[in-house]
């Protein structure tokens, strides 16, 4: 492993552990726990998931398929949840109701081919 290597694995994973650290502090730490501090929460938690996945996929060594396949259809969570984001900035009474689920349906549809 070259120093090249050894410096993206540092920096990956110091991105990794901003993003959870963050993300908890929004989501349980903060005493005022808006909708949107909740939703950018996780929305960094799948980013580091997905910077997570990344590092060990290139670094790693047998990583499993399911592992990966779950990081490609977590993918489909953040575009939904950047938008309802942006929604809970914007507006006031902003609440998640059953018309925003359905934009959650391809995500569940990927989950689910990844088991079978």
């Amino acid at each position: 492993m070259n120093f090249l290597d050894i410096f993206l694995i540092i920096i990956s994973s110091a991105g990794f552990l901003h993003g959870v650290l963050f993300a908890v502090y929004l989501c349980v730490l903060k005493k005022k726990k808006t909708k949107a501090n909740i939703l950018l929460g996780l929305i960094l938690i799948f980013m580091a998931f997905r910077v997570g996945k990344s590092v060990l996929l290139n670094f790693g060594n047998d990583l499993e398929p399911l592992f990966i396949f779950a990081g490609l259809a977590f993918l489909l969570l953040i575009g939904p949840l950047l938008r309802w984001y942006v929604l809970a900035m914007t507006h006031v009474n902003f609440n998640i109701s059953r018309g925003y689920i359905f934009e959650l349906i391809p995500f569940f549809y990927c989950l689910l081919l990844v088991f079978l």
